[in-house]
């Protein structure tokens, strides 16, 4: 597998605590990552029109679309090319 930017590993990042963190709203996203929430909100948005999250309820809330284990997670994210193969 190749090497990912650091925006890759941020949008992995956000991946990861959407799925341990369901419901997860974009200020904790970017209190727990360090990141602005400009920059949070960017990338939700392109996850979600990727269709790796979505959003619960409001715009302020992100969920996963379905529970999954790591390891889809993992294949998901390469079958929808957010990941290296």
């Amino acid at each position: 597998m190749g090497e990912i930017s650091k925006q890759e590993e941020q949008k992995f990042a956000i991946l990861d605590l959407v799925r341990l963190n369901p419901g997860i709203s974009r200020q904790n996203l970017s209190q727990r990552l360090d990141l602005s929430s400009a920059t949070v909100s960017n990338f939700v948005e392109e996850l979600i029109k990727r269709n790796l999250i979505q959003e619960a309820g409001s715009k302020n809330f992100i969920q996963h679309p379905e529970s999954i284990s790591l390891d889809n997670f993992v294949k998901v994210a390469k079958e929808r090319e957010y990941l290296p193969s």
